[in-house]
């Protein structure tokens, strides 16, 4: 399994722009909202959009999250089936 950062450090404001210049919109049409990205945080980003997880980052004062991409190395799957 290897971790990718795709952006650091971003807000949830800051994820909803990411999200709406990324994906476009959600199943339903509507564009990305914060509300959106709280739900996100708590039970994660559905498949059908994205295999992007939100990381939160162990900020003091402020809350920030990392976005990451999470690969599996088909060789080693392979190895262990």
């Amino acid at each position: 399994m290897e971790e990718q950062i795709v952006q650091k450090f971003l807000s949830m404001t800051g994820i909803v722009k990411y999200m709406n210049e990324n994906f476009g919109s959600k199943k339903t049409g509507n564009k990305f909202t914060t509300s959106d990205i709280q739900q996100y945080i708590r039970r994660g980003i559905p498949n059908y959009i994205t295999d992007i997880k939100i990381v939160p980052v162990n900020a003091k004062y402020s809350k920030l999250y990392n976005l990451v991409k999470i690969t599996f190395d088909n060789k080693k799957v392979n190895e262990i089936s």
